[in-house]
C-alpha cells in the first residue's frame, strides 16, 4: 500500500487599524499590483489583469532560502469593499482572506492565512514558517498603514 504523505498546517490571522476611508485601503490593500508596494515578500507580480474580480488569476514571485517560490493564486471572494480572498496554490495551498471593517479610528484590516504544505518538505517548513509568516504578516501590515497614512 502506499503511504499517505503528511500534511502539515498553518492558520494565522493579524489585525491594524488604519486611519484612511475604507474604499481606498480595500484598493490598495487588495489589489496585486499595488500590494507590491507594501507586501515585502513579494518580489514580482505575473499574468494579472485588472480589476480585481472573482475569477482573477496572478502568480507572485518571491525569494526564500534562495530561491524563487512562485505562488498561484485566484481571486475567489471580492465583495469591496469589506472582504477579498485568495485561494493559492504551489508550495503551499490554502486561502488567504483579506478583511476590512469600519471602527472607530478608521478600518481595522485583518488578514487571515489558512494554508498546509505537504510532504517532509511541509513537517520540517511549516513549524520555522509559521513564526516568519506571521511576523511578515505583521511587517506588512504596519507598512500598510504607514503607507496609507502618509
Amino acid at each position: 500500500p502506499k503511504r499517505r504523505l503528511a500534511i502539515a498546517s498553518i492558520s494565522l490571522s493579524n489585525s491594524i487599524i488604519v486611519n484612511a476611508p475604507i474604499d481606498k485601503v480595500f484598493y490598495i490593500g487588495t489589489d496585486p499590483e499595488r500590494q507590491l508596494e507594501w507586501m515585502s515578500n513579494d518580489d514580482e507580480l505575473r499574468g494579472y489583469t485588472p480589476p480585481v474580480k472573482v475569477g482573477s488569476t496572478f502568480e507572485t514571485v518571491s525569494k526564500f532560502m534562495g530561491r524563487e517560490v512562485v505562488v498561484s493564486n485566484e481571486i475567489v471572494v471580492n465583495d469591496a469593499p469589506r472582504r477579498c480572498d485568495y485561494a493559492m496554490s504551489g508550495t503551499m495551498n490554502g486561502i488567504i482572506e483579506h478583511h476590512f471593517e469600519e471602527v472607530d479610528g478608521g478600518v481595522k484590516v485583518t488578514i487571515v492565512l489558512n494554508g498546509e504544505m505537504g510532504g517532509v518538505l511541509g513537517a520540517i517548513a511549516v513549524p520555522i514558517l509559521k513564526g516568519q509568516v506571521d511576523n511578515q504578516i505583521k511587517k506588512d501590515l504596519t507598512k500598510l498603514k504607514t503607507y496609507m497614512e502618509a
